[in-house]
């Protein structure tokens, strides 16, 4: 009797063919979960916003949180009535990509102190881009700009939204 089996032509070329699909399929993976994490932070910088706004209408007098707080969302959670009820993380930080100060890192904060008092703040996300330290701040117009503090590079202001920049929302202008 003769066993049919491959030959190792015929589990080479099987294998090759694998290599490449997977090839193929993982770039598109992590392009999807780009894709999915801006958008997850789009709208938690919405929920944020809103949370800030809502911060804004019950605090007596009327004001937003200030930057020089330990974090924006503990004054959410911790206030009365409470905002928020947990504490959202910006997705991209956990990435070895971008250079946050650890994992489960909140999402950046800049509030009225930081605007010479006018009632402006910014709220932001380090991005899927390779953007090292970014932060972002307010001049007393309300216009944001997003400064990348990187170790090897002189910083480099960019525009909101840019390749390299953090995703942000703001009651003034520029995200």
């Amino acid at each position: 009797m003769h066993k049919q089996a491959f030959t190792i032509i015929e589990l080479v070329i099987v294998i090759s063919v694998l290599v490449i699909l997977i090839g193929i399929a993982i770039p598109r993976m992590k392009g999807m979960q780009d894709a999915a994490n801006i958008t997850k932070v789009k709208h938690e910088l919405a929920t944020l916003q809103s949370a800030v706004e809502s911060y804004y209408t019950f605090s007596t007098p009327h004001a937003y949180p200030n930057s020089s707080l330990t974090a924006l969302q503990p004054s959410l959670i911790n206030s009365t009535p409470q905002i928020i009820s947990t504490y959202l993380y910006d997705p991209f930080c956990s990435s070895s990509v971008n250079s946050c100060s650890g994992t489960d890192q909140e999402y950046g904060y800049t509030g009225p102190d930081w605007a010479g008092g006018a009632q402006y703040y910014v709220i932001w996300s380090v991005g899927p881009a390779d953007t090292e330290n970014p932060f972002c701040s307010l001049n007393s117009n309300g216009s944001v700009y997003c400064m990348n503090y990187g170790v090897s590079k002189a910083p480099a202001s960019c525009a909101p939204g840019s390749t390299g920049c953090p995703i942000c929302v703001t009651n003034g202008t520029g995200c």
